[in-house]
């Protein structure tokens, strides 16, 4: 899986912090039956330097509208990077989820 830019180090994994029901059905259906191995870590992410950096990457977006000084803006709320044929970073605003088919690869 690529180096990513918006992933602090990777000593803070914790794994087992999302559930595998939990998880979108896109990358549920890359793994099937197979091996997933989840590294969650918690902080505040610049999602629009992820999408800006990984666009090629990004296989779902989820965006809501916010208002902010009386200006309408648009905030990502979800993001789902591809960066192998099982290797996910799943991105909702406060958590991002590495998700591979290895214990080590969705550290990275």
């Amino acid at each position: 899986m690529k180096k990513n830019t918006i992933s602090p180090s990777p000593s803070h994994c914790a794994y087992q912090v999302l559930e595998k029901a939990d998880l979108p059905l896109v990358i549920l259906r890359a793994f099937g039956e197979g091996q997933l191995h989840i590294c969650s870590l918690g902080g505040n992410w610049n999602m629009q330097k992820a999408v800006a950096e990984n666009e090629a990457a990004l296989i779902y977006s989820k965006q809501h509208q916010v208002e902010e000084k009386g200006d309408e803006q648009f905030s990502w709320s979800d993001l789902i990077f591809q960066f192998e044929q099982r290797a996910f970073l799943y991105v909702d605003g406060y958590n991002i989820y590495g998700i591979a088919s290895t214990p080590r690869k969705p550290r990275r």
